[in-house]
């Protein structure tokens, strides 16, 4: 029998990666459901799937379950990074348990789940121990909030949009926030329930707190404690440098798009449209995400904002083709919420041209394999695509002043050799399209806009 060892162009089984995500394949085909199987089947049981269902016995109760653990899994990871073979099966068989088949723990089963260890997770500590915690503190010195949301202005949206663990109150250094218990030293995070808060940010930069791991010989437990290293304000976000438990969201999305356009009235009566894109690289040791990529187009023969969104967002997806990542799976980010609905699939255009810009850039990514998660969000949150697309919209007010109505693109790949600025490009201050340069850049063709209006202004 020859097994399916390429991933479908039409989307990946989410438990092995490899083959079609359907039906016929899970359950014919999956090399994770037939390793779980494998391992937890009794020893009289059909050895495949497919005769084990249609062949009932004293192991139709145990495959009951195991198919819900299979469906379940499967809705779980769908649309997410792959799993591997392993992975996949130790998850399927780690959900089937006992009381479930039976109501209630019975020792008399005719069959042995002999799994591997199964997983941990962290939990709020909230008894008294007298060698790591003579007095717990209170579980609302540390709790979830989207306060820090409404403030911030970052060039990227630094992850999906969550409530941050945040001190409710003025906090000194060196504060004990909180304190958690697990079996084990590398537990997943908390469940949900009393005491659940999110896991703070791992950052490199700008973090104001700790977690200081111990194990407990008098509980048995290993221990974590959350401590400020410096002083909080009220409802600052609690960030950290470190975390024994791995970051999710950097490990799911490695690569993140942001995409701007807009269209403008800038010399005359004559409307022009500009986009830009970027596209970062997570690091999974908490450091800065690195800046890979960097997009400026110029639209002079368009006076269509919409137009120019989806413009934006086709060239920021033309910046995953060259990447070959371990899997294929990026963050697609951006502040015009038609255009993530329709990447996502749950909005259309009526205007073909739209359609038209969105499906050159999604179809390249499709047929490779590419997973991708669309977020909307503000623009305060996507300083770095807004500032490239207002250099486009000055870049196509003077093409268009020269009579030159030709859409310009200009890509720069920050790891390679800068080239030349484009010809009649708005400044000569960024050749290389760095952030602060782009920030510099847009702010003087600003000010030096509203300079000339004012004086426009005057004049008439």
């Amino acid at each position: 029998m020859t097994l399916v060892s390429e991933p479908s162009p039409y989307g990946c089984c989410p438990l092995c990666g490899k083959g079609e995500a359907g039906n016929e394949h899970l359950w014919l085909w999956c090399m994770a459901v037939a390793l779980a199987w494998q391992r937890i089947r009794p020893q009289d049981a059909p050895s495949d799937i497919h005769g084990a269902i249609l062949q009932p016995g004293d192991h139709t109760p145990l495959l009951a379950a195991f198919l819900h653990q299979v469906a379940f899994r499967y809705s779980v990871a769908l649309g997410r990074t792959p799993l591997d073979t392993q992975e996949a099966a130790r998850l399927i068989n780690q959900g089937i348990v006992r009381n479930v088949l039976e109501g209630e723990e019975d020792t008399q089963q005719p069959w042995d789940l002999d799994l591997p260890a199964e997983g941990s997770a962290w939990e709020r500590s909230h008894q008294e121990c007298s060698a790591c915690l003579p007095s717990p503190p209170p579980w609302r010195a540390v709790h979830g909030s989207a306060i820090p949301h409404n403030t911030r202005s970052r060039p990227r949206i630094g992850g999906d949009l969550r409530r941050l663990p945040v001190a409710p109150a003025a906090t000194s250094a060196e504060t004990l926030l909180a304190h958690l218990r697990c079996n084990t030293a590398n537990g997943s995070w908390l469940m949900a329930g009393p005491g659940w808060f999110p896991s703070p940010r791992v950052s490199a930069e700008g973090h104001n707190a700790r977690w200081s791991p111990h194990f407990c010989g008098t509980c048995e437990k290993h221990c974590l404690a959350l401590i400020t290293t410096n002083e909080l304000a009220t409802n600052e976000e609690v960030v950290v440098p470190s975390a024994p438990f791995p970051d999710t969201d950097r490990a799911q999305w490695p690569l993140e798009v942001t995409f701007d356009g807009g269209a403008r009235t800038l010399d005359g009566d004559q409307k022009v449209a500009g986009a830009g894109a970027t596209l970062w690289r997570h690091r999974h040791d908490g450091g800065p995400p690195d800046l890979v990529a960097s997009c400026v187009i110029a639209i002079p023969g368009c006076d269509n904002a919409q137009l120019a969104e989806a413009t934006g967002c086709r060239a920021g997806l033309g910046l995953l083709i060259p990447e070959d990542p371990s899997y294929r799976a990026a963050r697609i980010a951006g502040d015009n919420l038609a255009v993530v609905r329709y990447g996502r699939g749950t909005g259309r255009f009526r205007n073909l041209r739209l359609c038209a810009q969105m499906d050159l850039g999604l179809a390249p990514l499709t047929a490779r394999g590419w997973q991708l998660h669309w977020i909307a969000i503000r623009r305060r949150l996507n300083k770095a695509a807004d500032r490239l697309a207002t250099l486009g919209v000055f870049w196509a007010a003077r093409l268009r002043a020269l009579g030159d109505m030709t859409t310009r693109t200009w890509v720069v790949r920050h790891q390679e050799v800068a080239h030349d600025t484009p010809q009649n490009f708005p400044t000569a201050g960024c050749a290389t399209l760095d952030p602060e340069e782009v920030r510099n850049a847009a702010d003087e063709l600003e000010v030096s806009a509203a300079r000339m209006r004012r004086a426009t202004l005057r004049a008439n």
